[in-house]
């Protein structure tokens, strides 16, 4: 994540919890250049980035439902999940079917995971490796 970038907007009372309870990451120069740029020149790159978001979102919303998990998915590219098993545990299961989401007991959301939001072949491929996780291979 070389070119890491992101930021924050909400109520200042929101914003304050996140940021004490949070991990920050740096951003580099080289980073701030890159979302400046595409923020002004490339929207045909951000307008086919929010359909894939949204799409991707769509998809996993109406799958997990299916599974009756709970979850909490905002306007970004994240998704948690909250899992009837250990996170850490789903999260090496997972890695075997070559699925890398992202433990939560970490933020104070044990047996959360986050999963980002990608193109339509990678969501289903998680979905599939999930189902497994929490049926036939949680046994």
């Amino acid at each position: 994540a070389g070119l890491r970038i992101g930021f924050l907007v909400g109520d200042h009372e929101v914003v304050d919890v996140i940021r004490r309870t949070c991990v920050v990451y740096s951003v580099n120069s080289l980073a701030q250049i890159a979302a400046f740029a595409a923020l002004d020149q490339d929207n045909e790159h951000i307008a086919k980035t929010r359909d894939l978001v949204r799409d991707g979102k769509e998809l996993l919303h109406r799958e997990v439902r299916n599974l009756h998990l709970s979850f909490v998915s905002g306007a970004g590219n994240f998704m948690m999940i909250e899992l009837p098993i250990n996170d850490g545990l789903a999260y090496r299961k997972l890695m075997r079917h070559g699925i890398m989401i992202r433990s939560m007991t970490g933020f104070r959301f044990p047996n959360w995971i986050r999963v980002t939001v990608s193109q339509r072949e990678a969501m289903e491929a998680f979905l599939e490796a999930l189902q497994k996780v929490l049926t036939v291979e949680n046994f």
